[in-house]
């Protein structure tokens, strides 16, 4: 190989262009891509996210809201308890008519009653006075008791308590029927037996209302807890 001066001139111009050319194509080149995992930067994020808190509100444990809809549907049921109708006046009346004025016009007549059409006429327009006064007396008995039971089960709904069910219609409408067939067919077992049937309708109901009233016990309590 000649190493004239001309020679290393061409060969370091040569090493130059050379070198130029490198570092223009480093220079002019695109940059490299960074690769990153997509795990990684998942994982990243997720590890970077701040932690929520959450609160958790327990189902039994009653909001302010829920409380002062239970202490309004208590102070409902008071408001029915301290208004019961007052109606010893006229069952006293319904008695008066209904045993003491027959039985009276009986012992003072001396049983002549009977045979008297207008003591007999008088005796069962007593009875019938006395009936209708006894039914109006039942019928607002009944309405009050409904009221009272509906305010009763409209706090163990607010209170989220569980309802029982109350299944005794079907023993009254049954009592019904057969004192009517009874009264028709002058069967007198049937009409003992509808009486059977209204006893064990009462018996129920007296079961289903002192349950509910313990249910309504225990609300009070855990109200009166601080």
């Amino acid at each position: 190989m000649n190493d004239t001066p001309a020679c290393r001139n061409k060969t370091y111009t040569l090493g130059r262009k050379t070198k130029f050319m490198d570092e223009e194509g480093k220079e002019s080149g695109p940059p490299q891509p960074i690769l990153i995992q997509g795990s990684a930067i998942i994982q990243q994020s997720e590890a970077t996210q701040p932690a929520k808190k959450t609160s958790h509100t327990p189902a039994s444990q009653p909001t302010s809201g829920s409380s002062s809809r239970v202490e309004a549907a208590l102070a409902k049921v008071q408001f029915y308890v301290d208004n019961k109708p007052e109606q010893s006046g006229m069952t006293v009346i319904a008695l008066l008519f209904v045993f003491v004025v027959p039985i009276g016009l009986l012992f003072f007549t001396e049983g002549d009653a009977i045979y008297d059409d207008g003591l007999t006429g008088l005796c069962c327009l007593s009875l019938l006075a006395g009936i209708a006064l006894i039914l109006v007396i039942a019928s607002k008995d009944a309405s009050w008791k409904k009221s009272l039971d509906e305010a009763k089960i409209e706090v163990l709904k607010e209170a989220n308590a569980n309802v029982p069910e109350k299944a005794m219609k079907g023993w009254y409408l049954g009592a019904g029927a057969l004192f009517f067939v009874g009264t028709f067919f002058e069967a007198v077992f049937m009409t003992f037996l509808a009486l059977v049937f209204v006893l064990i309708g009462a018996l129920g109901t007296s079961a289903y209302r002192a349950e509910i009233n313990q249910h309504i016990a225990r609300i009070q309590q855990g109200m009166q807890k601080p």
